[in-house]
């Protein structure tokens, strides 16, 4: 069986302070449970997501600080157990500026490190970008701002701190807009927007975090914008090259790698297809293991796609293999067997068939109803931490101004629960009672069903007398909660209710019952069903105080012959 998603769970900070909303239109194993505290009017929640084991930093560069617009935040989300989502703190850079954009990317390793891009700050040059980097405080368990990275050869409009990506004990950061000074014009004008990613090393004797490598785009071409995406799994990277094609290369990616030295060279150019379009205006990458995902998004629209490169570890080279999903990707993910892509305003999910290595779209997941009033469903996602992560910004919702706000939507991966029933006896007298019996059986091969429960109204006749194999209590007089604790895959759990009629004038009794878990449910259909109950009248009592009427009779007539012979 594959895996299926399910479970939306939207956490939106909408544009007016302490507004929050908690979307779950069905129970998940991702709760989160926000400070309202933490909110500021404006802002545009979704623009970077960095996840990292169940660590999350969601960027929001354009929220508005100290009465400073655009200045930009960092929420950081834990989540624990695999049921909360509680966040942790919120960040903000150290002298906020106008339309800095401090948030516009965002990483974490899920430990120790968060680093925050803000693309557009002024620490030297005007748009040359900056770093920020925050360590973990071993007391607190909160971040601690501890440098400032910027590029050692940074200039005006660098935007340094586009992408980041962060491994163990070093950092690649993207600045599309580097130049190299070589002319592309007829005038001597250079070339603009050719773009570099940078190599930053952490001393672990003192945390502190220096540059010491500058890699350019290859080729060097105007408007290149190579490192304004980048995907890091161990020592190999994936460095996006938006506009290659318009410079006659027709390259899509390319494939870093680094040495025992510590070393990053360029390993190869992933080739685009020949019917690629010619001009690209979105480039989104990234890497698991032998598979690289490119998203591409032309500037007419037409001809967009996501490319899936293969590693041939024989030939020692990464080979075009397939071409999926034909629209604009929004962004795209990987896991080690499954391909997410959110485009034309869903989610699609590709498995990998285990014998043919094709990719085929196994689910599309439409948005939720809340994300109707944003404009970028799914414009970041990131798998880790057991969970689906997406973001949604510039939020247009009629509490939100457009332009402030977004959501953060978490999906868990759903089981498969079967509900089974019975009423027995299926017809009683009144003031008898019912056993009503359940079987819960979890169909999913890998995944168990955390914290099960039965729900159900109690018709008003009836009324519970005992129960077997679960906890249940009543609510409000009427509804029933029954918890079974969890269940592991495969696994069935049988419990029973015995329940007692009260009245005398009812002939039929329905029940419908649910169950469900803290993952949702690939297939709810069959998690719910009505029992019937038939109830007969119980035969009316006797009247004389239980003597009946024929004693009654036998006395009256004794009483009268006494009365004859005293007369």
């Amino acid at each position: 069986m594959r895996r299926v998603w399910s479970g939306w769970l939207g956490l939106m900070l909408a544009g007016s302070a302490g507004a929050s909303n908690l979307l779950a239109p069905q129970r998940s194993a991702l709760r989160p449970s926000p400070d309202p505290t933490h909110l500021v009017q404006g802002g545009g929640i979704g623009n970077a997501l960095g996840v990292a084991r169940r660590l999350a930093a969601v960027g929001d560069p354009f929220a508005m600080v100290n009465g400073v617009q655009g200045a930009g935040s960092v929420y950081i989300f834990a989540l624990n157990d695999g049921i909360n989502l509680n966040v942790l703190q919120r960040l903000f850079e150290p002298q906020p500026g106008h339309l800095y954009g401090y948030g516009q990317s965002t990483a974490t390793d899920g430990r120790d490190w968060v680093m925050i891009g803000s693309s557009t700050d002024t620490p030297r040059f005007h748009l040359a970008g900056a770093v920020y980097v925050y360590r973990r405080d071993a007391m607190s368990g909160l971040f601690v701002n501890s440098q400032q990275l910027t590029a050692s050869d940074v200039s005006n409009a660098w935007f340094f701190g586009s992408a980041i990506a962060l491994g163990n004990g070093f950092a690649l950061i993207g600045a599309p807009g580097y130049r190299t000074g070589v002319p592309c014009y007829p005038d001597g004008t250079p070339c603009q927007m050719v773009g570099a990613v940078y190599v930053f090393t952490e001393d672990s004797a003192s945390g502190q975090w220096t540059q010491s490598q500058v890699i350019p785009d290859p080729i060097g071409g105007a408007y290149d914008q190579f490192g304004r995406s980048i995907a890091l799994d161990g020592d190999t990277a994936l460095v996006a090259a938006d506009y290659q094609m318009k410079s006659g290369q027709g390259r899509a990616a390319y494939v870093l790698t680094r040495a025992a030295t510590g070393v990053w060279s360029i390993a190869q150019a992933l080739d685009l297809p020949a019917d690629a379009p010619s001009c690209f205006v979105w480039t989104q990458v990234a890497l698991r293991g032998s598979t690289a995902l490119v998203g591409i998004t032309s500037c007419s629209g037409v001809g967009s796609r996501a490319l899936v490169y293969t590693y041939d570890a024989a030939a020692g080279r990464w080979q075009l293999s397939q071409q999926i999903a034909p629209c604009a990707p929004n962004a795209v993910s990987l896991s080690n067997s499954r391909a997410l892509i959110t485009c034309q305003g869903d989610l699609q999910v590709f498995d990998q068939d285990p014998v043919s290595g094709l990719w085929q779209r196994t689910q599309t997941i439409p948005p939720p109803p809340s994300a109707n009033n944003f404009t970028s469903f799914g414009a970041v996602l990131a798998e880790a931490g057991g969970g689906l992560w997406l973001a949604s910004d510039a939020a247009a919702a009629p509490s939100v101004n457009p332009g402030e706000g977004g959501i953060v939507y978490v999906l868990g991966p759903s089981v498969d629960l079967h509900l089974e029933g019975q009423a027995n006896p299926a017809q009683i007298t009144a003031g008898e009672t019912v056993s009503y019996i359940f079987t819960v059986t979890n169909n999913d091969p890998a995944l168990t069903a955390t914290n099960l429960e039965l729900h159900f109204t109690l018709p008003g006749v009836m009324t519970i007398v005992s129960s077997t194999g679960a906890n249940c209590q009543t609510s409000s007089g009427t509804q029933v909660l029954c918890t079974l604790g969890n269940l592991m895959p495969g696994a069935t759990r049988a419990t029973s209710l015995m329940l007692a009629v009260d009245r005398n004038d009812v002939m039929s009794i329905s029940t419908s019952v649910t169950v469900d878990a803290d993952q949702g449910d690939a297939n709810p259909a069959d998690n719910g069903l009505t029992l019937f109950t038939d109830v007969k009248p119980a035969p009316p009592k006797s009247g004389g105080g239980g003597m009946g009427l024929w004693p009654l009779i036998v006395l009256l007539f004794a009483f009268g012959r006494r009365l004859q012979r005293q007369l």
